[in-house]
C-alpha cells in the first residue's frame, strides 16, 4: 500500500470526511507543482542566462524617412531596457533599406562574355604555372664541358 493511501485511511479512521482529505491532497498538490514549475523555470532562466552571456541583441528596423530613426530606438532602449537585458553585449540596430520600385523592375546582373571573366584569366594562369612547372629545363651536352 502507498503512503499517501496509509496516510488517507488514518485521517478516516480519525473522523475526517473523505471530501476534506480530498481538498487537502488536491491542494498539496497543486502547490508541489507550483514549487517544482518555479525551481524548473528558475533552472531553466539560469541556463539561458549563461547561454547569452556573450551575445547582442538584434533589433531588425526597415528604414523610413518619416519613421523611427536609429538615434531615437537607441534612446528609448537606453530608457527602459538596456537595466534589464540579460544580453551582456547589449543591442545592436540593423536597418534595412525596404524594397521599392526600381528593385522590382531592374535586375543588375552582370553579363560577361565567354573568356573575359576573371576566373578564365585565372584558370589560365592556374594551367600556364602548371605547365611551365612540369617542362623540365633542357640541359644541352655542350653547356656541361
Amino acid at each position: 500500500m502507498h503512503p499517501y493511501q496509509q496516510f488517507c485511511k488514518s485521517l478516516l479512521a480519525r473522523g475526517h470526511s473523505i471530501k476534506a482529505i480530498k481538498k487537502h491532497f488536491l491542494k498539496a498538490a497543486e502547490i508541489t507543482d507550483k514549487k517544482q514549475l518555479i525551481t524548473s523555470q528558475q533552472q531553466a532562466t539560469a541556463e539561458s542566462s549563461d547561454a547569452i552571456t556573450n551575445r547582442s541583441l538584434y533589433l531588425h528596423w526597415e528604414f523610413h524617412p518619416k519613421g523611427i530613426q536609429r538615434d531615437t530606438l537607441r534612446a528609448i532602449y537606453d530608457a527602459t531596457l538596456s537595466h534589464c537585458n540579460p544580453f551582456h553585449n547589449g543591442m545592436v540596430i540593423a536597418m534595412s533599406r525596404p524594397k521599392n520600385l526600381r528593385d522590382l523592375l531592374t535586375r543588375t546582373t552582370l553579363s560577361e562574355p565567354e573568356g573575359t571573366r576573371a576566373s578564365d584569366y585565372h584558370t589560365s594562369l592556374v594551367h600556364d604555372r602548371q605547365t611551365y612547372n612540369s617542362t623540365p629545363a633542357a640541359v644541352s651536352t655542350e653547356d656541361v664541358r
